[in-house]
């Protein structure tokens, strides 16, 4: 299959001392992509995808302001340096108007 020949292909290259390391990362990359079958069944049958109003409006919202700010308990927050360092949800600022 598709699958076996990706990690011969990449087992060959780690195994030959003389390949380039450019060749052995771009195996690499290649081995851990999905097969074709995989990608197909999903597309086939929409795994995944977002089916009521608010999955779609959350799904387009994540990938539209994705490097503004973190969502938390479900409302926005303003960009903050140090989000991750809140440990409860009085330590972060108000939500986004």
């Amino acid at each position: 299959s598709l699958i076996r020949r990706r990690r011969r292909a990449l087992h060959r290259a780690e195994a030959d001392p003389h390949a380039s390391t450019a060749k052995v990362r771009k195996l690499r990359e290649r081995a851990v992509l999905p097969s074709y079958d995989l990608l197909r069944h999903i597309g086939e049958n929409k795994l995944g995808k977002a089916q009521t109003y608010a999955e779609r409006k959350s799904l387009w919202y994540e990938i539209r302001y994705k490097k503004y700010a973190p969502v938390f308990l479900g409302q926005v927050k303003p960009h903050m340096k140090f989000w991750t360092a809140a440990l409860e949800e009085a330590q972060l600022p108000p939500a986004r108007a």
